[in-house]
């Protein structure tokens, strides 16, 4: 009886109660297991589908910044160009040109120069004002 029970121990023989006890063990924890691999199949997907979604966010704020500086590029040219042209029209020769083009003036000169006097007061009331 003894070799017989020692020989089924070692071949993993058991009763049939046990083998049923088993094999409902082994079902029920299949369905965790499979519960448990569409759960991780379901976290891998959706760590794709966030990866790719990232990486689709950063080309894209990629080429926003790459358009961006460009046109910051322009900007500064175009800011350099006119403080230039603002240089030009502030010149002594370039304000001496639109005054006489567009607003007829003229240098001044002795011989169209108009002085004005005040007009002289009368000798009697300024004499008459000052008081000792």
């Amino acid at each position: 009886g003894q070799a017989v029970d020692a020989q089924r121990r070692r071949s993993g023989w058991q009763p049939a109660f046990a083998q049923c006890c088993v094999a409902r063990r082994r079902a029920a924890g299949g369905r965790e297991l499979t519960r448990l691999n569409l759960l991780l199949v379901l976290a891998v997907l959706m760590s794709a589908f966030l990866l790719v979604h990232t990486q689709y966010e950063s080309r894209r704020l990629y080429t926003a910044i790459d358009q961006a500086q460009s046109q910051a590029g322009r900007l500064d040219a175009d800011h350099e160009q006119l403080k230039v042209q603002k240089r030009e029209q502030a010149t002594s020769a370039r304000v001496q040109q639109v005054a006489s083009a567009r607003l007829q003036m003229r240098p001044a000169n002795p011989a169209i120069t108009q002085y004005v006097v005040p007009p002289a007061a009368p000798a009697n009331n300024a004499a008459s004002e000052v008081k000792p």
